[in-house]
């Protein structure tokens, strides 16, 4: 987990931020808008993070090349591959946003969640960034098995699930 970001977004506001927060009508607005933009700074440092363990797997995979290691770099490759969903899924995934006249509207309460629930999720990196040390150093001293490949794309596609699972936070289901 990382620190906190929705204080310094309060904290960094301008003077039109600051008399929305205390004006009827917008400070319930001002308050879901910091949390929109506190969650998507959050997952920006969240993809951030994602993209170095893309970067140690894709250094396994031009080790591997280099072996001619055939059996392990499609698994390693199909790893970048999900991946690679994942960083784009962190980095553009909903902001808790709906329509005035919505079905479904998104509450602050919800915002709160979603926020908690991003943060948790860096909780499944430094597992990531080891597995992927130890097959980039497995693949570059040529003992790389195929069940270390293997668990990576587990341990990305458990990540992709998480990631799935935000739309029920959203939702509040």
């Amino acid at each position: 987990m990382v620190e906190d970001i929705r204080q310094k977004v309060a904290a960094d506001s301008n003077i039109i931020k600051k008399l929305q927060r205390v004006i009827p009508g917008f400070k319930g607005y001002r308050a879901k808008e910091d949390l929109r933009e506190s969650d998507k700074l959050l997952r920006s440092f969240l993809a951030d993070e994602l993209e170095g363990v893309r970067t140690l797997l894709q250094e396994a995979m031009d080790a591997l090349s280099e072996n001619a290691d055939l059996e392990n770099t499609g698994k390693v490759q199909g790893a970048i591959d999900n991946l690679d969903y994942a960083i784009e899924k962190t980095a553009h995934a909903e902001a808790g946003y709906a329509a005035y006249d919505a079905a479904i509207t998104v509450k602050e309460g919800a915002l709160t969640k979603l926020y908690d629930y991003d943060n948790s999720l860096f909780m499944a990196i430094p597992k990531m960034k080891e597995t992927a040390q130890a097959i980039k150093d497995a693949a570059v001293g040529e003992t790389l098995k195929p069940a270390e490949s293997t668990g990576m794309v587990s341990l990305v596609k458990n990540f992709q699930k998480m990631l799935d699972d935000r739309k029920h936070i959203m939702l509040g289901v």
